[in-house]
């Protein structure tokens, strides 16, 4: 899979934590109304999540205050970094869920039983090229059971007007215009949008079905889709 060129291997990352509630309007809410929403689907079945592109640990602090301490949860990201600001993360809050950590790429893993649900946050965004995309979507529904759901929050075509916006919010909550532009300048180079049609039919191919969104913020947005199939 070829991942865009940003620096998730050195100490920049540790600001990550610091910047991404600016950068991402409504990223707070997000994650709570992910973790909301598995809760409402949630059944004594459900005992096994993976976070993919868990480093920061923003997912990790939201499901353990949400889930029952009877669902483990696997953090899978493929920086050093980023995971160790994760388990820093969580263990300052001192939860008791099951959590493994894993270093390393989706498409990597071979893990030994499907998951109940996968948790993807702002990590497909990062993936350079439609086929490179594809195959990321399809590991996504190989980790599944078959009806078993995906989150995905990703960013998607923009209009210009809505840059501006983003702009403003930015500089609002401590940015500058110097981070702006290089956000921007980013787009095409290490962060890659996507139109919601595009991405719908690249989850259809890696056979997701009842594709919808439940979060949008700007350009940034949410969606929920299930696996297709049955077990075998």
């Amino acid at each position: 899979m070829t991942i865009s060129n940003l620096s998730w291997h050195n100490d920049t990352v540790k600001g990550y934590s610091a910047t991404i509630d600016r950068k991402v309007p409504g990223y707070q809410l997000l994650h709570e109304l992910t973790a909301l929403l598995l809760k409402e689907i949630l059944t004594q079945d459900i005992t096994k999540v993976l976070i993919v592109g868990a480093g920061g640990g923003k997912e990790l602090i939201t499901l353990t205050d949400l889930l029952p301490d009877h669902v483990q949860l696997t953090a899978l990201d493929p920086s050093t970094q980023m995971l160790d600001i994760a388990k820093e993360t969580f263990s300052a809050r001192g939860r008791e869920h099951s959590i493994s950590f894993i270093e390393g790429y989706l498409e990597e893993q071979d893990f030994h039983e499907p998951f109940d649900a996968i948790i993807c946050m702002l990590t497909f965004q990062f993936i350079q090229g439609k086929q490179s995309q594809i195959r990321f979507a399809q590991h996504l529904a190989r980790s599944l059971h078959p009806g078993a759901p995906c989150f995905l929050s990703t960013m998607v075509n923009h209009d210009q007007i809505y840059f501006q916006t983003w702009k403003q919010h930015l500089i609002k909550h401590g940015g500058t215009n110097a981070e702006a532009i290089q956000f921007q300048e980013s787009i095409g180079k290490r962060i890659f949008s996507i139109d919601e049609k595009g991405l719908t039919n690249m989850l259809h191919q890696a056979s997701f079905t009842q594709i919808s969104s439940y979060f949008q913020s700007l350009f940034f947005k949410g969606f929920i889709c299930f696996k297709g199939g049955t077990e075998s």
